[in-house]
């Protein structure tokens, strides 16, 4: 499909490297078309970097007194604005007041922009658990006081969720490590045992329990194929151990018969996804697209590598880093992928030009 522009292409592919967090990078989301990209890390700071100039142009370091930035949503009501939610459970709304998103200088400064913490409320202590939001939904799972996986609609009040669930209750798992959106009324939670539970929202009851051999702790998940004409969803999951797993979601259950794919190195610290067109200028100087199902894995061995899905997890390059990945994200409407390291830094990456040049480490 895309072998020749793999095999020919230049291998310099780090855009850049950003620089100004004091601790490990815990969450990386690109926002507003792409144009930004926020990163939080482990003392509960987050910047906005400035995606064409390299810079950070936004920082907060007090809102969440030093917990650490567990995720970061888009808002589903306004471009410009997220919501950045800590260990501790607090969730923060942050808003474009009184200014543009539009520079009207060259010259990129922390206070540049002017973002403001708005609406703040807790959701219970979450610990290293990963929520999600789909549309004005967000779900997380608390570990203190109790193991509750909760929903609530950002919508309305944010006093109380609209439904909450004991995820322990049907078996104990572990702590929940990961909690997505499988569609719109089913949530997915990932456990330490390697178990994998699904929830709906319509009935309020767990309506799926299956557990994964080998695979350790599960920490890690994606789908691709929701528009398919077939109408199945492939999941995969990553854990502890080097067991890439791929399951299949129809509909109504996620099929028990999965397949394992047996990756070089252990530890899959975040698994992502990228399945759209990319135009992407190539060394003959010619514009082309073409579709790419590339899957990176940010391993322990501070690698983030990226398979070929549709052939055979072919190892189509190895991105190095000084230290461990902990959080990688395509950006939604361009080439670039961004991973944020224990040491601080958020690395830019071009991965389309790759060449694999024989490094299947």
């Amino acid at each position: 499909m895309s072998n020749n522009l793999w095999s020919n292409a230049s291998s310099r592919c780090l855009v850049a490297t950003l620089r100004g967090h004091v601790d490990g990078v815990s969450a990386v989301h690109f926002w507003n078309t792409s144009q930004y990209l926020i990163s939080g890390d482990y003392s509960g700071n987050l910047k906005l970097w400035d995606i064409h100039q390299r810079v950070a142009c936004w920082t907060d370091e007090k809102t969440h007194n030093k917990s650490a930035i567990m995720q970061i949503y888009s808002s589903p009501f306004a471009m410009e604005s997220f919501y950045a939610h800590d260990k501790t459970g607090l969730v923060v709304e942050y808003k474009l007041v009184g200014g543009s998103m539009v520079k009207t200088s060259q010259t990129t400064t922390n206070n540049d922009i002017p973002l403001r913490a708005m609406q703040k409320f807790s959701t219970g202590f979450i610990g290293i658990c990963r929520g999600s939001m789909f549309h004005n939904l967000l779900a997380v799972a608390t570990s203190i006081p109790q193991d509750l996986l909760v929903i609530y609609d950002i919508s309305q009040s944010l006093e109380k969720p609209i439904i909450s669930f004991d995820y322990n209750q049907s078996g104990h798992c572990g702590l929940c490590t990961l909690v997505g959106f499988i569609d719109e009324q089913v949530v997915m939670t990932l456990h330490e045992d390697g178990s994998i539970k699904l929830w709906s929202l319509n009935r309020q009851e767990m309506i799926q329990h299956l557990k994964v051999a080998d695979a350790g702790t599960l920490l890690s998940f994606d789908i691709y194929g929701k528009h398919s004409s077939s109408g199945i969803t492939s999941v995969w999951i990553g854990g502890s151990k080097k067991i890439l797993v791929l399951l299949e979601w129809d509909g109504h259950k996620l099929k028990e018969e999965y397949r394992q794919v047996v990756l070089k190195r252990s530890g899959l610290g975040d698994v992502v996804v990228r399945q759209d067109g990319v135009y992407v200028y190539v060394y003959i100087c010619a514009l082309m697209k073409y579709l790419e199902r590339i899957l990176a894995v940010a391993h322990w061995d501070a690698k983030v590598r990226l398979y070929e899905i549709q052939n055979n997890f072919r190892q189509l390059a190895t991105l190095p880093h000084d230290q461990s990945g902990l959080r990688i994200q395509f950006a939604p409407r361009d080439s670039l992928l961004a991973c944020g390291t224990l040491d601080g830094r958020v690395y830019l990456w071009n991965p389309y030009p790759m060449a694999n040049n024989g490094d299947n480490s």
